[in-house]
């Protein structure tokens, strides 16, 4: 319950009666090295919303390091696949995000985890976000063969990497089927909603952008902040860009103001980001 309290305060944007509740969370399970590691990722999830990539990224990674410890080898390799997929979509530094990847892979190699646990479409996505989709597919194909079939079926994440590996490779109707049949069969609610955004921008399909954006913000769910630390903020800024291109000016504000308040507080490396979404505003409140 108390787990679930802090992720509502957080999916209704407050952030600190969110980070209240998990620490109350951390206080009461102070034995527990998975509810300990529950807690951080959380806290790391609202600082990402925010914007404070620093904290973020040092909460995601001490959060990985409690599952190590714990000997859940199979949530650390997949909270660092997370953490260099965060750090792809702030940074853009491909390199760096895989280093990341092949840091913790060299620790604890998918040989050495059971089949059935090892996180193959989490370093997939990874993989082909940053580029590398042959090495994504290699990765699929091992998974294919050697994860139990029950496994894979139950397992939506496969057909998010799919969607990612065929993004890579410019196939972006591909990427939609793979990322419509990911939503069909994922009892997230809003999971494939923002990867369906990207791949109809990338089709020219401006609507089906919007909507799949929209559809993002809409809905609920009890730990809709752990995506929003990487989709909240571009969601509002793609959408105001998307509005502003349809000559809607007073949706194209709302969203770049929503972007400037969730923003803040953003580290600095952020700030020309508010700068550009401030300029916005004042540009289209002026123009008649």
């Amino acid at each position: 319950m108390r787990w679930s309290s802090a992720g509502v305060a957080g999916w209704h944007g407050d952030y600190p009666l969110a980070e209240r509740r998990a620490r109350d969370l951390a206080a009461a399970e102070p034995n527990s090295r998975y509810w300990q590691a529950q807690f951080t990722e959380l806290i790391g999830s609202v600082a990402g919303a925010q914007g404070k990539l620093a904290e973020a990224e040092e909460k995601f990674r001490a959060s990985a390091s409690l599952h190590e410890a714990r000997g859940a080898l199979d949530l650390y390799l997949t909270k660092m696949a997370k953490l260099a997929q965060f750090d792809l979509r702030y940074h853009n530094r491909p390199s760096d995000a895989l280093a990341i990847v092949s840091e913790a892979l060299a620790k604890h190699p998918l040989a050495s985890i059971d089949p059935g646990d090892r996180p193959y479409p989490q370093l997939a996505i990874t993989y082909a976000l940053a580029g590398q989709p042959d090495e994504a597919q290699r990765l699929m194909s091992e998974y294919a063969h050697t994860v139990p079939l029950g496994v894979q079926k139950g397992d939506p994440d496969r057909l998010i990497a799919a969607g990612e590996i065929s993004a890579a490779r410019g196939r972006f109707a591909e990427a939609v089927s793979a990322f419509q049949a990911s939503r069909e069969e994922n009892m997230c609610a809003t999971c494939g909603a923002f990867e369906l955004a990207q791949a109809y921008t990338k089709l020219g399909h401006a609507d089906s952008a919007l909507a799949h954006y929209e559809q993002y913000l809409a809905t609920g769910g009890t730990f809709r902040v752990m995506a929003d630390a990487s989709y909240l903020a571009a969601s509002y800024q793609r959408l105001g860009e998307l509005y502003e291109a349809k000559g809607d000016r007073k949706q194209a504000v709302d969203n770049y103001e929503k972007l400037v308040a969730l923003w803040k507080n953003a580290d600095p490396e952020l700030q020309p980001i508010v700068k550009d979404a401030h300029a916005r505003i004042a540009r289209l409140s002026g123009e008649h």
